[in-house]
């Protein structure tokens, strides 16, 4: 097993970015026994990925580190699911549909109560932000509001 920037071979995230601890709890790591209860969640955001793409690892990175910071979108879980890693049969075959459609990896799927709602292909923290909020303020009005 390989450590790289945070990220062991397999998807397993170790900490942030320089190995630290505290990041663990926001980025999950997603396979067969955990992908329907994660997209159960009322916000999800799901990334694609695969454990050969350098993209998807720099990603990883970025986005640990954001989430170490963040204090706006603790109510979202953020996961990832590596496309080529053993374990994740089932996952492709339960969404073979939609899977078949994704250009390449990093892209990341916006899930609302079990339903997909919103995609980003690529990468980038002020992309990403820009989505959530358009997420949140489309089905649950802006953050703020009660």
């Amino acid at each position: 097993m390989s450590v790289e920037g945070g990220v062991v071979e397999g998807g397993v995230v170790e900490g942030g970015a320089d190995g630290g601890e505290d990041a663990t709890s926001r980025l999950e790591s997603i396979g067969n026994d955990t992908w329907e209860e994660f997209t159960s969640a009322p916000f999800a955001v799901l990334m694609l990925a695969t454990t050969t793409c350098p993209i998807c690892k720099k990603w990883t990175r970025e986005l640990t580190e954001w989430l170490v910071a963040d204090e706006q979108w603790g109510h979202v879980r953020f996961g990832r699911l590596n496309l080529n890693a053993g374990g994740v049969a089932e996952f492709k075959r339960a969404n073979r549909e939609w899977i078949s459609e994704v250009p390449g990896v990093p892209y990341s799927i916006f899930f609302l109560g079990g339903e997909r709602y919103a995609n980003l292909p690529g990468r980038g923290v002020k992309r990403l932000e820009r989505r959530l909020n358009r997420v949140q303020s489309e089905k649950f009005g802006p953050l703020g509001e009660s």
